[in-house]
């Protein structure tokens, strides 16, 4: 199955939403979002999801260095991501805790 966004709902909690920016790592200034488009496919028991976003830096005359900085709750079921940016890919993994045996 593959829903696509204008087919999912939002569930509204009261807990703080999940922080999602673009800044100039110099700066410390936020970067403008211009698109973001994603797929979700679903598998019994699996979820993949596919999330393009781009930024507008077309005003940065200079060269700049950016970072990417996103929250996971701790409870989610989100295990690893993968980050493409042209042919580099970036491997982040969540490690769940365990507790003391």
């Amino acid at each position: 199955m593959i829903l696509k966004k204008s087919s999912l709902s939002t569930k509204t909690t009261k807990q703080g939403q999940p922080i999602i920016v673009c800044y100039d790592s110099k700066e410390k200034l936020p970067i403008e979002l211009k698109q973001v488009q994603y797929t979700v496919y679903i598998q019994p028991g699996l979820a993949i999801e596919y999330i393009c976003q781009i930024y507008s830096t077309e005003q940065n005359k200079d060269q700049c260095e950016l970072e990417y900085l996103f929250t996971i709750d701790q409870n989610s079921a989100d295990t690893k991501m993968i980050v493409e940016l042209g042919d580099q890919k970036v491997y982040g993994i969540k490690r769940i805790k365990r507790g003391k045996k």
